[in-house]
């Protein structure tokens, strides 16, 4: 009965055809650079070392912090954008961190992206552990 269903609305298309869907198999085998997945990522510690167990493709040669707070990355490739987040057991209070492409005045001039974790309420730097993906 749902085969003459088919053939009247569609002719030729049949449910057996279905099968080709199993193509969209594919995406699970997608080349990982072109994935949404992030290409680098990385466990910083408050000081700007680098948790090589929680991390690819960072180390703490890539991160300089030239003030508490403040973590200038250099000689990564290709980055186009990045997220933070905080890790939940060095958070204190209202700490937030910022993820900015390029660099900014207290950062090497190699540096080609800064993170800064900073007190939300009181807009002072806070040297504060997290969590780092990264994207090309």
């Amino acid at each position: 009965m749902a085969n003459q269903e088919i053939n009247r609305r569609v002719p030729g298309l049949s449910v057996g055809s279905a099968v080709s869907a199993q193509s969209a198999n594919t995406a699970n085998t997608a080349n990982f650079a072109n994935s949404a997945n992030p290409v680098l990522f990385a466990r910083v510690a408050a000081n700007g070392g680098v948790f090589t167990a929680n991390s690819k493709g960072v180390s703490s040669a890539n991160v300089a912090s030239p003030l508490p707070g403040v973590y200038c990355f250099s000689g990564l490739p290709g980055i186009k954008g990045g997220q933070v987040t905080l890790d939940i057991f060095d958070t204190v209070d209202d700490e937030v961190g910022q993820f900015g492409l390029g660099d900014i005045l207290v950062c090497p001039v190699e540096a080609q992206f800064v993170v800064v974790t900073f007190s939300q309420s009181g807009g002072f730097l806070v040297p504060t552990a997290f969590f780092l993906h990264l994207y090309q």
